[in-house]
């Protein structure tokens, strides 16, 4: 949690307009621009705030799915080695029993059927795949904030703003991301590669995830 309601402004503030220039928060929050500046920092560096990406839900019209993925015991650790290196695997979170729950996202109904029921069903150790097709959105975390600002200091801050002219263009996944085809092909030859005791495998980093 923030250590003081002026980091939790800091951070709401960054929450409405993550590219807003320290100059016009400063005039808003009240504080000098290398006060803001140096807070941030000091934020970014304690692991408080950081910068992160993720598919705008409301725009895409990319299929996305949520898979519970059963393992056998030991085979945890390559099932999610694997599956950190998927980039139609959005986020990745492992529960005590031995379940992967991994959220997807895809072009078409063909590339996410193949997906469902052909590469992760090949995964080394996987006893059942139950997956959830995503119908419509409720809420996401983008419009999640801390709700420090007084109403009308949000109101002033506005809303998120376009990139700026030399910053990359958004990236067409359909064309980036492997196809399931090739990507079952890449688990086929980490399978052949795979130690026999599936256990010992390094389990690589997971990227945990929030629900909304």
């Amino acid at each position: 949690m923030p250590n003081s309601d002026e980091d939790a402004r800091l951070i709401h503030a960054l929450q409405l307009a993550p590219r807003a220039p320290w100059s016009e928060l400063s005039r808003v929050l009240s504080v000098s621009p290398t006060a803001l500046a140096q807070r941030y920092a000091r934020l970014r560096d304690s692991g408080l705030v950081r910068i992160t990406g993720h598919p705008t839900w409301i725009e895409t019209r990319h299929n996305a799915a949520f898979a519970e993925i059963d393992v056998e015991p030991g085979s945890l650790a390559a099932a999610t080695a694997i599956l950190t290196g998927v980039p139609m695997a959005l986020t990745l979170d492992a529960t005590a029993s031995g379940t992967l729950i991994v959220s997807i996202t895809v072009p078409d109904d063909l590339e996410l059927a193949a997906l469902l029921t052909d590469g992760l069903p090949s995964l080394p150790g996987v006893r059942e795949v139950r997956a959830h097709l995503v119908t419509s959105r409720l809420k996401s975390g983008e419009r999640w904030n801390l709700r420090a600002l007084e109403p009308e200091q949000a109101a002033r801050i506005g809303g998120h703003r376009p990139p700026r002219a030399r910053a990359a263009r958004g990236l067409d996944r359909r064309s980036a991301a492997p196809s399931s085809r090739r990507w079952g092909a890449t688990v086929a030859g980490r399978r052949r590669n795979w130690p026999a005791n599936s256990g010992s495998a390094n389990s690589g980093s997971m990227m945990p995830s929030r629900c909304s």
